[in-house]
């Protein structure tokens, strides 16, 4: 079931809450996977799985977050009021991509972690070497009554009033395109959203028709990346940050339009 825009933990607290209440009531799936944005609030996630409507009806088997081993001890500094409602809140860690950073910064890593949260299951086994025997396990390593899913350890004990302040300033948006871009002009437009008359941008992404591909692109704290996708083109761009100004960046992804074509004068 898609939500038309924005992301859970901002703007879309009441389709997400409509839309599990209809997937409870009317498909009856034994098993519910949510997967919210990597800058989601998972603290609110959870106040809405604890209201009584979904205690009767569900419950919570196992709170994951997974923690970008290559990325995340550099990203920490710029998203580190996100990473933090996510880890603490969690009772499973599970570092990805350990196969490509050395000892050194895992340790690292794992000492930042459990400053945050001292009880959680960290794995940082590379995935594909996980047997279904330790992935079950892991994933069950402790039942959770929904009474008791958020951490005893607040927040407010990691973040300071102002960090407090500034996490309930991000804002998302959403919209779709029906343009065509090249690899090398969508590069620019997304090294333009660095540029504050856009808000201050922390995350973007979407999967656009290119001239004869898909393209899809990910943007992180000013850095980004545009590769060829197998996925069909969705058209879809969401963008996560604060005072973002929706029409400039709907602006700027203006490209080709489908089916036009440009003609060259002799």
């Amino acid at each position: 079931m898609e939500l038309p825009s924005g992301c859970i933990c901002c703007s879309l607290k009441i389709n997400f809450y409509d839309a599990l209440e209809k997937i409870i009531g009317e498909i009856k799936p034994d098993n519910i996977i949510i997967e919210p944005t990597g800058l989601g609030q998972l603290s609110e996630i959870l106040k809405i799985l604890n209201e009584e409507k979904f205690r009767k009806n569900c419950k919570v088997e196992s709170v994951i977050t997974i923690v970008d081993g290559e990325n995340y001890l550099e990203q920490n500094e710029v998203f580190g009021e996100f990473f933090k409602d996510q880890i603490i809140n969690a009772n499973n860690l599970f570092i990805s991509k350990t196969n490509k950073i050395e000892q050194d910064q895992l340790d690292r890593i794992v000492i930042s972690l459990r400053e945050i949260n001292k009880k959680s299951y960290i794995t940082h086994k590379n995935f594909i070497d996980l047997s279904l025997e330790e992935l079950d396990r892991s994933l069950k390593s402790k039942r959770i009554e929904n009474t008791d899913i958020l951490n005893k350890n607040s927040l407010n004990d990691f973040l300071s009033e102002k960090e407090m302040k500034e996490l309930k300033e991000f804002t998302s948006i959403s919209f779709y395109i029906d343009n065509i871009f090249s690899k090398e002009k969508l590069l620019k437009k997304l090294k333009s959203l660095k540029n504050i008359e856009f808000g201050e941008v922390y995350r973007a992404k979407g999967i656009l028709q290119g001239n004869n591909n898909t393209l899809e692109f990910n943007y992180v704290g000013c850095k980004f990346t545009v590769m060829e996708s197998d996925l069909k083109s969705s058209n879809k761009i969401c963008v996560i940050g604060k005072k973002l100004n929706t029409n400039k960046i709907k602006l700027l992804f203006k490209g080709m339009k489908r089916g036009k074509k440009i003609e060259r004068k002799n």
